[in-house]
């Protein structure tokens, strides 16, 4: 079975931003990335496949109970996230920490967008943690960009409006 070039799975992501897919396809997908080898100029792309979900019944993280806390998973690269609603504004704040193998070590830099055009950035410190708060309550696209490789999270929902 031949895999699709770095070009086709680009546009398969871009598709993902613009209509709903469900859990097994989002697999599918990931497993495409994770066994396509490297893109053209050396820099590996992992859609990160979800792991784990853990409601606020089963979860206190930094004080209070979480709204969402998610842990990823991307090639050999972990991800776990915190989505935190805001209690005085529609807003959520969003905590992480991306774990890497020894080759990739070090900071990196993280990119959320939204709504096709709006985006802010970050980097993580020394141990892997990145903070992003205020972002508005929706969907969002997470990138974390590494020295060899980037990893993507091609539709992150965070609560929903009014769920605080």
């Amino acid at each position: 079975m031949s895999l699709p070039d770095d070009r086709m799975l680009l546009c398969l992501v871009d598709e993902l931003e613009s209509q709903p897919v469900d859990e097994g396809e989002l697999h599918r997908l990931g497993v495409l990335f994770r066994h396509r080898g490297p893109a053209p100029a050396g820099l590996r792309e992992w859609l990160a496949s979800l792991l784990v979900t853990a409601t606020p019944d089963m979860a206190t993280v930094r004080g209070g109970a979480a709204q969402q806390l998610l842990e990823y998973e991307a090639g050999p690269h972990r991800l776990m996230l915190e989505l935190l609603p805001r209690l005085d504004q529609p807003a959520v704040d969003l905590h992480g920490q991306l774990f890497t193998d020894d080759e990739e070590a070090g900071r990196a830099g993280v990119v959320v967008s939204w709504g096709g055009t709006e985006q802010v950035s970050t980097e993580t410190d020394e141990l892997g943690e990145f903070h992003l708060p205020g972002l508005p309550v929706g969907s969002y696209r997470l990138t974390c960009h590494l020295p060899q490789s980037r990893i993507v999270i091609a539709n992150l929902a965070g609560p929903e409006d009014g769920a605080a």
